[in-house]
């Protein structure tokens, strides 16, 4: 990727979560990020085609990667080829990291559409971790565990605030069963 091309994608994400801090994430306007990153409304869209896609940009791909060396052979996961869901530990630490990007953006937001693409991305982990473990991969046994991670996520930012990261993910793996 061409440096001028990095550096205004890094001065758009820098303005978006500038200004989801400062005003949450629905009123975030492409406008607002153009201004706040010096750049023109066409040079965002020359670069994305909205605001949510800027907000997803190399997460996506983060999070099909993320725990997939870890992957190893697990009490939990009798009879299969590694850890059940080895994507959550990764993935709690990073949102303790972004706490209040997500608060803002998936607990507090209103916006289905952010909703909806978190649970596809998190839905086609859980499928290819499934099928890896040789389990039913069925999207709907993946929507199953992709709700209770969200779930145990939102009530982790929101009431269980103190809870330790490895507490979290023992519940959530206790919850859809890979763990005792």
């Amino acid at each position: 990727m061409d440096r001028r091309v990095r550096r205004t994608r890094r001065l758009l994400k820098n303005a978006m979560m500038e200004l989801i801090q400062e005003v949450g994430w629905e009123r975030v306007t492409v406008e607002a990020l153009a201004e706040r990153a010096d750049v023109g409304r066409s040079t965002f869209y020359a670069h994305y085609p909205s605001k949510e896609d800027l907000l997803f940009d190399g997460f996506e791909g983060w999070v099909d990667s993320v725990g997939v060396e870890d992957a190893a052979p697990s009490p939990y996961t009798e009879g299969s080829s590694g850890a059940a869901f080895p994507f959550s530990i990764h993935l709690l630490h990073h949102i303790q990291q972004q706490r209040r990007f997500f608060l803002a953006t998936m607990v507090r937001s209103r916006n289905p559409r952010i909703r909806r693409r978190v649970v596809a991305m998190l839905v086609a982990r859980v499928q290819a971790d499934l099928q890896r473990m040789g389990r039913d991969a069925t999207e709907a046994s993946a929507h199953a565990i992709a709700g209770a991670f969200l779930e145990v996520v939102t009530w982790w930012l929101t009431d269980g605030r103190g809870t330790p990261i490895e507490e979290v993910d023992r519940a959530f793996r206790v919850a859809v069963g890979a763990a005792e």
